[in-house]
């Protein structure tokens, strides 16, 4: 399975951080974003690379001294949520 970014959304780095800003909202006044810490920063990276939800996994254990199953269910619960904020959508 793979995921991409929101045509509404984009990335941005800015210092030391990562924001994901909405930027088309027509029916709100408020601009939405999200600021990431390193590991959703890490997650997104990936998803912008065109990685697979395996691959991601794969990178998590690799990079990090995580047990797959952990880093599994992170990684999981992480898209899900974006994906019900409708952030991240999965792509074929």
């Amino acid at each position: 399975m793979k995921y991409s970014i929101a045509k509404d959304f984009i990335v941005r780095d800015i210092v030391d951080e990562c924001l994901i800003v909405r930027i088309s909202n027509p029916d709100e006044e408020e601009n939405t974003f999200y600021a990431l810490n390193p590991t959703g920063k890490e997650i997104i990276d990936c998803i912008t690379k065109g990685m697979t939800f395996d691959e991601i996994i794969d990178n998590f254990c690799e990079s990090f001294d995580v047990e797959r199953s952990v880093a599994q269910e992170d990684i999981k619960e992480f898209i899900d949520s974006f994906v019900k904020l409708n952030v991240l959508e999965e792509i074929n």
